[in-house]
């Protein structure tokens, strides 16, 4: 028997056997969206865009992988990136601190909420420097900066701009070319590899 909701310890949160990604917030168990086809096309666009933007020791990663934001609150998110500074030891299993975070909306209105206002308030407590809500249903990309304790909207950007943040400079993602990524057929989907990576 599982805890009821509101009532779940992050011990058994770990201790959860499931195939589906879930988080634990506020003590009750998030069960996230199925992957798909679409979502995985515009996941790989855009880690290969944090990847050529990103200088040399940083680190970028992507779900699932579970993330202790702040006692009590463990989070998933889509995509992630850690400053050269913040790259965890060779025997850490799971980075401490984020520098930015990105997040793809799945469809539904939980969904939309737990992106939107939840993960706001909670990358925000946890001191993540920019986030990013990538919105294929509203065709947008909102970018958001840490000042002091909450964050505050860099843009919102639409297809035909480029979004773009402060904490990576070289991090331009074409509106237009994204919101592709989530309508295109299983035949383009050679167009969004992740870029080649010389093995040295």
């Amino acid at each position: 028997m599982h805890p009821p909701q509101g009532s779940w310890s992050e011990g058994d949160f770990l201790r959860l056997h499931t195939n589906r990604m879930a988080e634990h917030a506020d003590g009750r168990l998030e069960i996230l969206p199925m992957s798909n086809l679409k979502y995985q096309r515009m996941l790989r666009l855009v880690l290969g865009l944090l990847e050529d933007a990103m200088p040399e020791g940083g680190t970028a990663l992507f779900a699932p992988l579970p993330i202790r934001l702040f006692p009590g609150t463990i989070r998933e998110p889509d995509l992630l990136y850690l400053a050269p500074g913040n790259r965890p030891a060779v025997d850490v299993d799971y980075p401490d601190h984020l520098d930015l975070v990105m997040e793809i909306v799945s469809p539904g209105t939980e969904a939309r909420h737990r992106d939107y206002t939840d993960k706001r308030r909670d990358y925000a407590k946890a001191g993540v420097a920019e986030y990013w809500i990538v919105d294929p249903v509203e065709q947008r990309v909102t970018v958001l900066s840490l000042n002091s304790d909450r964050y505050t909207e860099i843009g919102t950007f639409a297809p035909g701009q480029v979004a773009s943040g402060e904490l990576l400079t070289g991090l331009r993602v074409d509106v237009s070319t994204l919101m592709k990524a989530w309508s295109v057929s299983i035949e383009t989907l050679d167009e969004f590899r992740y870029p080649k990576i010389e093995l040295t």
